[in-house]
């Protein structure tokens, strides 16, 4: 298997909800230093490892989407456990916020997906059942999206 030997550089943050607090003071000097870091065009993109807002609540989500809508790099997301704990149409809301978190309305398509940076696929995905175990068929989409020389997720 012939591996890419591109570099493709990206920001992660994770956990970023405030609990109880909603100001994302936290959140604001992350993405002032992403965008700093991003100035010469050579972030790829940010992602998120999940648990945007606390408990899934819309003032959270709100909060959150102005402050991500400022970053300046392309922002791939995945739930997390926080944002399953609301237990009225979670992921449905998560997708509503997603679509206004980057300039392209579907860049975040769905709880799991895959983007490709300079030959490199990244792998989005959520667990649905809990926000920490995978599903059998979630495991099935993982291993397929690895391909065929991947090793057993199972």
């Amino acid at each position: 298997m012939t591996r890419p030997t591109a570099r493709v550089r990206f920001a992660v943050i994770g956990d970023v909800e405030p609990k109880d607090e909603g100001t994302f003071s936290n959140l604001r000097k992350a993405v002032a230093i992403i965008n700093e870091l991003s100035r010469d065009g050579s972030l790829a993109f940010t992602a998120s490892i999940g648990d945007i807002a606390h408990r899934g609540s819309v003032i959270q989500y709100e909060t959150a989407t102005g402050i991500l809508s400022g970053l300046a790099s392309p922002f791939y997301a995945i739930m997390g456990n926080e944002e399953l704990m609301e237990g009225v149409e979670p992921v449905r809301r998560f997708l509503d916020y997603a679509s206004r978190w980057n300039r392209e309305a579907d860049a975040i398509p769905a709880t799991s997906y895959v983007k490709e940076h300079g030959g490199i696929a990244f792998i989005f995905a959520t667990a649905l059942e809990d926000g920490t175990t995978f599903s059998d068929g979630e495991i099935a989409w993982l291993e397929g999206e690895c391909g065929p020389a991947a090793p057993s997720l199972s």
